[in-house]
C-alpha cells in the first residue's frame, strides 16, 4: 500500500482499494481494482465523525439529527476515550 499525504491531498493506492481526498474542498473518491469497481467498505477507517454536542438553538424542521436547545455536550473524558481508540501513531 502506498500513502500520499500533503497539505492538500491524502491518497491511498493498493491493489484492491484506493482513495483520494482533497483536504481543501472535501472531495472524496474511492474505487477498487478499477475505477468502475465500487468497494462495499474500506479495509480500514477512512474518517471519524464525532458529534460533541446535541445542543442547537436553530430548531430547523428539516434537521435529521433532532438536536434541541436542551441538548447535551460530550464530556472531555468521553471524547478522549473515543479519540484514543482511533488515533494511529506512526
Amino acid at each position: 500500500m502506498r500513502l500520499l499525504d500533503t497539505d492538500n491531498i491524502k491518497a491511498v493506492a493498493s491493489p484492491n482499494y484506493n482513495y483520494i481526498f482533497d483536504k481543501k474542498t472535501g472531495y472524496f473518491e474511492r474505487w477498487g481494482k478499477t475505477r468502475e469497481d465500487d468497494p462495499v467498505c474500506a479495509p480500514f477507517p477512512e474518517i471519524l465523525d464525532v458529534e460533541i454536542s446535541t445542543a442547537c438553538q436553530k430548531g430547523c424542521p428539516f434537521c435529521y439529527k433532532d438536536n434541541s436547545v436542551d441538548g447535551e455536550n460530550m464530556s472531555f473524558e468521553i471524547f478522549k476515550k473515543i479519540f484514543d481508540k482511533f488515533y494511529i501513531n506512526d
